[in-house]
């Protein structure tokens, strides 16, 4: 009889809190509450219209009054670590996107798709290996790739000499945490 009141104990205080979360609105999918930088990020509502000029002016921000760097020797050890997590833990991924301050898209050759919560997938893209050693299609004298590196904020551009800038990708550095605020790749 115990362990049959129990169970309905747990079974009740189980419903109770999935009955709570659901009222307060509150989803696993929840970015970051009340997130403080030093620098003051825009919120911007994207669309076909204005993604690129968004893009550009995100890119500004992260290379604004920085030297850019052709290796990744300056870049924090806590970073490396924070994208080894950021590729191999899709949780930690979707956790560690600021999707308020997200300026994200992958440009196709006739759309542009605006990434945001409901449709970002995980990428296993391991952006600082391919830095230095190529991507497995093209190797890295093809590449013309540079980092901008600060306290705050790290910015990357994957250049392919014959193409052009396929690749943007920055991070900011909000309550001691990384998070992700820039992506964009080109495919076409």
């Amino acid at each position: 009889m115990k362990v049959n009141s129990v169970i309905i104990t747990l079974v009740a205080l189980i419903a109770i809190s999935c009955s709570n979360r659901a009222n307060t609105g509150q989803s696993l999918k929840s970015s970051p509450q009340n997130v403080t930088t030093e620098q003051s990020l825009p919120t911007v509502q994207l669309n076909q219209a204005n993604i690129s000029d968004e893009v550009k002016k995100k890119a500004n921000y992260f290379k604004a009054g920085l030297i850019s760097e052709k290796n990744l020797m300056k870049l924090p050890d806590e970073f490396i670590d924070f994208s080894k997590n950021f590729i191999s833990d899709s949780l930690f991924q979707f956790q560690h996107i600021d999707f308020n301050y997200l300026v994200g898209a992958i440009g196709e050759c006739d759309t542009t798709i605006i990434l945001n919560s409901d449709n970002w997938r995980y990428s296993r893209w391991d952006f600082i290996k391919e830095f230095t050693e190529g991507s497995e299609y093209e190797a890295i004298e093809k590449w013309d790739n540079t980092v901008y590196i600060a306290d705050g904020k790290i910015y990357f551009e994957f250049y392919l000499k014959e193409i052009g800038l396929i690749y943007q990708i920055g991070f900011d550095r909000i309550n001691a945490e990384w998070y992700i605020t820039l992506y964009k790749i080109d495919v076409c």
